[in-house]
């Protein structure tokens, strides 16, 4: 079965281009987890506040009123009275910095304009520079990080592998035959050549599918709906305990996960995409039916982003105004069909 799998495929060869004007910057997702993490501060710290403050007047009281050591009572209060402080300051510390973060985040950004980059930062000079000061690209931080240096190896600017758009700056770098070191020791003694402009354009190889039928389908596959619905099993088996034991406020605030875990499967088990000759039909999880031809398809576009989970790659089929026709779901089943599909009908891929 697995040689059978192994044959099937068959490697595909094509280039995808290489827009000469784009940005690199914080993904949206980012910014709204640090602005979301404000009133998760705030809260916590009126919960640390309040519980803290609570505890320690009960037992400064305690030894006050029954253990008549007034002093030991009081030194007590006021220790805990200081944890309970510090512990608020820190809170509240957090929630002014998050939604500093925020703005930060969103106003950095590398902004690069044919052999032109602009790199901005918040409450900083913009800095420019060009292809040609880059000496190499250096990955620090577990890779997690990545430096460009200059001629003399002096920090340029500084990215991180979660920015959006950073896999079009690396394309980008490759196809300039950019010089890319490990740590600061691997850095030539002698500068490598000036980065010529760029070819615009990259060579890339899959393993897709040998065979393309005539009808096939994208849909999502079965442990998307399973993880759902073990989810819904769960949320309603702790309701319903809950519910068994008197607590029918916790029950109640088990209700979003159900709705989230059926509107889940709800949706994977209803968006599909079809494709039936020269004709591709879309259901999304609301049921709405769209239809396009391939002859729509102006272009494929590909990203790949960098998650908790590892790197994560979708494509999108653009018309001939740029616009999205199409964007199948990433976990789909069948995207291989799809893409050795547009590869063989002659479709234009770019980042």
């Amino acid at each position: 079965m697995l040689q059978r799998e192994k044959d099937s495929l068959r490697r595909y060869r094509f280039t995808v281009y290489i827009p000469a004007c784009y940005e690199v910057r914080h993904s949206r997702a980012e910014r709204v987890v640090w602005i979301l993490l404000s009133p998760l501060a705030v809260l916590l710290a009126g919960y640390c506040l309040i519980v803290v403050l609570g505890a320690a007047a009960a037992v400064g009281l305690w030894h006050v009123l029954f253990l008549f050591d007034g002093w030991k009572g009081v030194v007590f209060l006021l220790g805990l009275l200081a944890a309970a402080l510090t512990a608020v300051l820190l809170l509240a510390g957090l929630a002014l910095i998050c939604p500093l973060l925020a703005v930060k985040r969103r106003r950095e950004s590398l902004t690069v304009d044919g052999e032109t980059l602009t790199l901005r930062r918040w409450r900083q000079r913009d800095k420019t520079f060009t292809f040609s000061d880059i000496r190499a690209v250096q990955a620090r931080q577990g890779r997690q990080t990545l430096v460009l240096r200059d001629r003399e190896g002096r920090e340029l600017c500084r990215l991180y592998v979660t920015m959006e758009g950073l896999d079009i700056l690396l394309a980008d770098l490759r196809s300039r035959r950019a010089l890319f070191v490990e740590r600061a020791g691997g850095m030539p003694e002698v500068p490598p050549p000036l980065l010529s402009p760029g070819p615009r354009r990259e060579e890339q190889a899959l393993e897709l599918p040998a065979a393309v039928p005539g009808w096939y389908r994208l849909a999502y596959a079965g442990a998307f709906a399973v993880i759902f619905a073990a989810l819904l099993v769960f949320a309603l088996a702790v309701a319903a305990l809950a519910f068994s034991d008197g607590a029918r406020v916790e029950a109640l605030c088990l209700a979003p996960f159900v709705l989230l875990a059926v509107l889940g499967i709800a949706w994977v088990r209803m968006e599909r995409i079809e494709v039936i000759g020269d004709r591709i039909r879309r259901r999304d999880g609301r049921g709405r039916v769209t239809d396009c031809s391939f002859d729509d398809v102006a272009a494929v576009r590909i990203r790949t982003a960098v998650t908790g989970i590892g790197p994560v790659s979708g494509c999108r089929l653009l018309d001939r105004k740029g616009e999205t026709l199409l964007a199948p779901g990433v976990g789909m089943t069948g995207t291989g069909l799809l893409l050795a599909d547009l590869i063989c009908r002659g479709v234009p891929f770019t980042y």
